[in-house]
C-alpha cells in the first residue's frame, strides 16, 4: 500500500524543499521582471482605484476607491464588474489604502489612512463588519499583506520607510 503523504512529518519544518523526495519540480514558467504588468483593465466605476485584494474563494478581485467614493468594488478576473460593492462605512479621512484577503476567515481587510489607521474587515457577502485591528503604528500605513501560515499581517508606508508585521490582535511583532 502506497502512502499519499509526500513529505514525512520529521521533514515538515525543514528550511527548504531542496533534496526532499517526491516533490514536484519547479514550474516551467519564465520569471517576470520587476514591474511587469500581468493584466490590467479600466475601472469605470472607480474614480480613484487604490488597493486591491484577490478573493480566492470566489476568484474575484476587489478594488478600493480610496480618494473618491470611499467604496470597494468587486470585479471578475477579466475586469468585468460583478455588481457587488460596499461603502467604507468608517469614513476614512484621507481614504483607504491597500487591502488584503484573509484566506483563513474569507474576509477582506482594508487599510485606513488618516483616521484611526486601523485595518477594517469587509465580508465579501455582506460588507463592512465593524471589526478592526489597530496596531500601534507611529504613522499611517499604505500597503497591506496577509500571511495565512502565521496568521499575521504586514503593513508598510512611505512615511516611515518600514514594513511592520503584526498579529491578528494588533500586536506588532
Amino acid at each position: 500500500e502506497q502512502s499519499l503523504q509526500m513529505v514525512k512529518p520529521f521533514r515538515w519544518n525543514f528550511a527548504s524543499t531542496v533534496d526532499l523526495p517526491n516533490m514536484p519540480g519547479p514550474l516551467d514558467v519564465p520569471p517576470l521582471a520587476a514591474g511587469d504588468i500581468i493584466q490590467s483593465w479600466t475601472t469605470t466605476d472607480n474614480s480613484s482605484p487604490w488597493g486591491l485584494s484577490v478573493d480566492y474563494n470566489d476568484s474575484t478581485i476587489w478594488v478600493g476607491d480610496g480618494w473618491g467614493a470611499n467604496v470597494i468594488n468587486e470585479y471578475g478576473t477579466d475586469g468585468t464588474p460583478t455588481g457587488r460593492s460596499y461603502p467604507f462605512t468608517w469614513s476614512p479621512a484621507s481614504g483607504p489604502a491597500d487591502e488584503a484577503f484573509n484566506i483563513n476567515t474569507g474576509t477582506i481587510w482594508a487599510m485606513d489612512v488618516g483616521s484611526d489607521n486601523c485595518i477594517h474587515e469587509i465580508d465579501p457577502a455582506s460588507g463592512v463588519t465593524g471589526n478592526k485591528i489597530c496596531p500601534a503604528f507611529m504613522t499611517s500605513m499604505r500597503g497591506l499583506a496577509y500571511d495565512p501560515a502565521t496568521d499575521t499581517y504586514f503593513a508598510g508606508s512611505w512615511n516611515d520607510l518600514m514594513i511592520h508585521q503584526f498579529a491578528s490582535d494588533g500586536t506588532i511583532l
